[in-house]
């Protein structure tokens, strides 16, 4: 039954982190559905991490706060930087969290 509920997890988690990078580029956008992709995302990747899948839950958390600091709802913080450069910022340092997770994952082997 545990390598049951790890598989789902695991493809919970998986299809989180998909979700997830799949609602952060339109959450640009007013009034976009992504936002509540990033919701399901989170939760998505909570049953991930506690299925084991804590590599891609970490990212996946990540992503989904990355997704509300670039959305319309946090207009604050278009004070201090530019929006572009919040997203291509975002971006550049979730790929270097994403290849240092990655080089985690390959020794752990």
């Amino acid at each position: 039954m545990l390598k049951t509920t790890n598989k789902i997890g695991g493809s919970v988690g998986t299809f989180s982190l998909v979700l997830a990078i799949l609602a952060y580029l339109p959450s640009i956008a007013p009034f976009t559905p992504a936002l509540i992709g990033s919701v399901i995302a989170f939760f998505g990747a909570m049953i991930g991490a506690l299925s084991g899948q804590k590599r891609i839950a970490l990212l996946t958390f990540y992503i989904v706060i990355a997704t509300f600091l670039v959305s319309p709802i946090s207009l604050w913080i278009e004070h201090y930087i530019e929006l572009s450069r919040l997203v291509i910022g975002l971006i550049i340092l979730g790929f270097i969290i994403a290849v240092g997770l990655y080089i985690n994952y390959r020794q752990s082997l």
